[in-house]
Parts: C-alpha cells; structure tokens; sequence
C-alpha cells in the first residue's frame, strides 16, 4: 500500500497547507518518518495512515471513495499483501526503541480492530503469534503478555504458548492507570488474563473507537 499511502498523505497535507513538519508534531511523530511514508520508503498501517490524515483535517480519499480505513480496505477485495499493522513484537521493538509503550499498544489494537472487521477473527492471531522479545520491564513484558491472551480470548482463539513463559507474570501487583482513586474498580473489573499477571487495569484502557 506504499504508492497509495504516500499519494494520500502528500496531497491531505498539501490541501491542508501543512509542512511536514507541521503534519507531524499534529500526529505526534517526526518529519523524517512523515518524509518517509510521503516518498512510499516507508508503509504505515492502516491506524498511522488514518491519524496523520486526520492530522491534516482530511478523510482518507475524496468524497467519492471511501472515507475510513476500513472502507478503503474493503474495497481492496480483503487485505492488500503489502498492508502491514503492527504485530504485538513490533509494539515490543517501538518500545525498546523508547516510544510509549502505551501508545505503540494504541495503534496495535487499532490494527488489530481492524484485521478482524476486514479480514476475520482467525487473522488476529498472526499479530501476536512470535513472541515479543524481553525487555528488561517486568511490567511491560507482563503487560503485553496479557494483551495477547487477552485478545485470544475476546476472538475465541487459542492463546500463543509464548504468554505463559514465568518471566512475564509479576510478583507485585500494578495498576497502570496511576491513579490510585480507580484502584478498587481496577480489581474488580480486570480482564482476568491481566489480573493473573498481577496487572490491574480497567478495560476502559483497552477500548478503541
């Protein structure tokens, strides 16, 4: 999808009279990645791809096509060879790279979000099949793991053998949310594969539009 993603964004930035620069402090990433996708060097999902668009004030084709995400991919007749979400390993590289590892988890559940509208719930699991690597977060690494049994259990699928490796369950619990007013309703509403790895967290953090 390279050719067509960096015709879109080229021309929704140009309309939008936005530098590069200016497109990505918007979309909260760096001129050299937006100069990137622009010259097609770099692919961004189907999530990145509807963010920077919506960063210039633009849908994602004219009027006359489709205006989502999953619009225009459907009308791909299924998912293009070269569309590439993020896979749960990617999220675990953007993060050791230093990226937030909430917000590389944002544009993952969206891909995932996506992957089963378009292309069916059994597709969900090849973004999680390889093990992400350690990384040195006891937090992180346990965060992730749930996600991924998470994510199997929501799509009736059978959890990758990679989340029950010891390493990624805590000794002491954590509640990612920090703030300690929503503690209670953390503990009584945790999915139950992150409440076994002693991370406490609403699902209201797992929702996406």
């Amino acid at each position: 999808m390279s050719s067509v993603a960096a015709g879109l964004l080229r021309e929704a930035r140009r309309r939008a009279g936005l530098s590069q620069a200016a497109l990505a402090r918007r979309a909260g990433t760096s001129q050299p990645t937006v100069s990137a996708y622009e010259r097609g060097l770099k692919d961004p999902s189907a999530a990145t791809l509807a963010r920077l668009l919506a960063a210039a004030g633009t849908a994602l084709t004219g009027a006359a096509g489709p205006t989502t995400t999953r619009e225009f991919l459907r009308g791909q007749d299924g998912l293009p060879a070269t569309f590439g979400p993020d896979r749960l390993v990617d999220v675990a590289r953007r993060v050791q790279g230093g990226e937030d590892v909430w917000f590389a988890l944002r544009e993952f559940l969206d891909g995932v979000a996506l992957v089963a509208d378009v292309a069916g719930t059994a597709h969900v699991l090849t973004l999680m099949a390889e093990p992400p690597a350690r990384l040195g977060d006891p937090q992180v690494d346990a965060l992730l793991a749930g996600v991924a049994e998470h994510l199997a259990g929501v799509h009736g699928l059978d959890r990758p053998t990679w989340v029950t490796d010891s390493w990624r369950f805590l000794d002491r619990w954590w509640f990612p949310h920090r703030r300690r007013a929503f503690d209670a309703l953390a503990i009584r509403d945790a999915p139950s594969a992150f409440r076994r790895r002693g991370v406490f967290l609403h699902p209201s953090m797992l929702e996406r539009v």
